[in-house]
C-alpha cells in the first residue's frame, strides 16, 4: 500500500501527497483541476489550497501553480522551504528564514525584520510568520486594507500557531493555548487548560489533538454530536488534520486518511488509502479535464505547445500575438518550444497509464 504522507482541505475540495511525491485531488474546484498531479523528474513535498487556486511544493524548493492566476515560482539558488494560501493570495518562505507575498492584498513585503521566520500559515485573509523567538507576526486585512500585529506572550513561546476564518489560536511551549478571533459558531477553545499536542483550524472549526491522541473539536458542528466532541482511532495514532469549509480529513500514522463531515462533492470519502497497481486508463473519466488541461487558455481550439518563462503554455499562433502571460500576467521574456517534447512524453504517459487507483 502507498502510504499518505500529507493532507489539505478547501472549500468543498481536499488533497492527499502519497509517498511517492505524488497528489490527488478530490471534490468540487471551481476552476478546471487534474484528479492527480505529477511533475516529472520531481516530487512534491507539500501542497496548500485556496478557494479559486492551489500551490505544489517541490523538492528542488520551487513550486507549480494551479487555478486562477496561480504562479510557477523559481528563486533558485533560494529554495523556497513552506508555501500558505489564503482566499486569492499566496505566501512563501526561503530557507534565509525570509518571505514573500503574492495576490491581490497589498502585504508588506519589506522583510526587514530583525528575527529569522521558522513557519508561516495562511487562511481566509489572513497570514501568520512564527519568529525564531516564539512570537508571531500577523497580517490580516484585503487588497490595499492590511493591518500588521506582532503578538508574544513571553517569557511563554509561540511553538505553532494557526488561523480560521476570523480566529486565531497558539500554541505555548508548555502546552497549553491561547484562542482569540471571533466565536459565533463556537470554535474558540476558551479556558481549556488540558496539555494540548497539536493544534489545527479552519474556516470555522478548531481542532486539538491531544497527549492521548483524542482529537478534541470546537466549532461548526460536522459530526452531528455537541461542539467539543471527541474522536480518537486508537491504536492508529493520528499524525495529521485538514479542515475544510465543511469537512475534516484525518491522517493516521498507517498512512491511511479518514474523512468526516459533508461529502457532497466527494471531498471527505470515509477512508482513503491507496494500492500500487498498474492499468490502462479509463480515458472517459478524465477525457474532458484532460482537453481543458492541454487546450490554449486563449483560442480554446489549438493545443499548448510553448511554454513561457512564467511556466504556463501557450499554441503557437497566440504566443506570437500576446506580451503577458493570459493566466498570471507575468511579462514574456522568452518561448520555449523545445519544452513541448517533454510535454508530449508526460501527456502520453498520463493518457496511457494510471499507475495508481484508490
Amino acid at each position: 500500500m502507498l502510504k499518505i504522507t500529507n493532507i489539505s482541505a478547501g472549500p468543498v475540495h481536499s488533497m492527499v501527497l502519497l509517498e511517492n511525491g505524488t497528489v490527488k485531488c478530490f471534490g468540487k474546484y471551481s476552476v478546471p483541476t487534474p484528479s492527480e498531479i505529477e511533475i516529472p523528474g520531481r516530487k512534491i513535498i507539500s501542497m496548500v489550497e485556496g478557494n479559486e487556486h492551489f500551490i505544489v511544493l517541490l523538492d528542488d524548493g520551487t513550486t507549480r501553480g494551479f487555478g486562477r492566476n496561480a504562479q510557477n515560482l523559481n528563486y533558485l539558488p533560494k529554495k523556497i522551504i513552506q508555501i500558505a494560501a489564503g482566499i486569492d493570495s499566496s505566501m512563501v518562505l526561503f530557507e534565509d528564514g525570509t518571505i514573500e507575498f503574492f495576490g491581490s492584498a497589498e502585504f508588506n513585503t519589506s522583510n526587514k525584520f530583525n528575527k529569522k521566520i521558522i513557519n508561516i500559515v495562511g487562511n481566509h485573509i489572513s497570514y501568520g510568520a512564527l519568529f525564531e523567538d516564539g512570537s508571531v507576526g500577523l497580517w490580516i486585512g484585503e487588497w490595499n486594507n492590511v493591518e500588521f500585529h506582532e503578538i508574544s506572550f513571553l517569557p511563554k513561546k509561540i511553538k505553532k500557531f494557526v488561523i480560521g476564518n476570523e480566529h486565531y489560536v497558539a500554541l505555548l511551549d508548555d502546552n497549553t493555548i491561547v484562542p482569540w478571533g471571533e466565536n459565533y459558531n463556537g470554535q474558540l477553545p476558551i479556558n481549556y487548560i488540558t496539555p494540548v499536542k497539536n493544534i489545527y483550524a479552519g474556516y470555522e472549526k478548531t481542532v486539538l489533538l491531544l497527549e492521548d491522541s483524542t482529537i478534541k473539536i470546537f466549532g461548526e458542528d460536522i459530526w452531528t454530536t455537541p461542539i467539543g466532541s471527541q474522536q480518537n482511532f486508537l491504536p492508529k495514532k493520528i499524525t495529521n488534520v485538514a479542515i475544510g469549509g465543511t469537512h475534516i480529513l484525518i491522517l493516521l500514522d498507517d498512512g491511511t486518511v479518514k474523512g468526516f463531515g459533508d461529502n457532497t462533492y466527494g471531498q471527505a470519502p470515509l477512508n482513503i488509502s491507496f494500492k500500487k497497481v498498474s492499468l490502462v486508463l479509463d480515458t472517459n473519466e478524465y477525457k474532458s479535464d484532460l482537453v481543458t488541461r492541454m487546450t490554449c487558455p486563449i483560442c480554446l481550439t489549438n493545443e499548448r505547445k510553448v511554454r513561457l518563462n512564467c511556466g504556463h503554455m501557450l499554441c503557437e499562433i497566440c504566443s506570437d500575438k500576446v506580451d503577458k502571460c493570459p493566466e498570471c500576467r507575468t511579462p514574456i521574456i522568452n518561448k520555449d518550444a523545445v519544452f513541448y517534447n517533454k510535454y508530449l512524453k508526460y501527456k502520453n504517459k498520463y493518457l496511457t497509464l494510471k499507475e495508481y487507483n484508490i
